[in-house]
């Protein structure tokens, strides 16, 4: 799914978008990836879906209140 998508470098094992330690695509600005579709150390469990959704929730706040995370 996400191979048809230009611009997102993907994990060649896996298939899954490499992402940056707030969660965003690497090399595609503004776009974020979360649960198994990141290529993360524990991507595919469900506590990893819940902590990243959860973690996103924190970095839009942020950035909508124009801080750093």
């Amino acid at each position: 799914m996400y191979a048809t998508i230009n611009g997102l470098k993907l994990d060649a094992r896996t298939g899954k978008v490499i992402v940056g330690e707030n969660l965003d695509a690497i090399d595609a600005p503004h776009v974020y990836v979360a649960g198994d579709g990141a290529y993360t150390k524990y991507s595919g469990m469900a506590q990893t879906a819940i902590h990243d959704g959860n973690f996103l929730a924190d970095v839009f706040n942020s950035l909508y209140k124009n801080k750093k995370t």
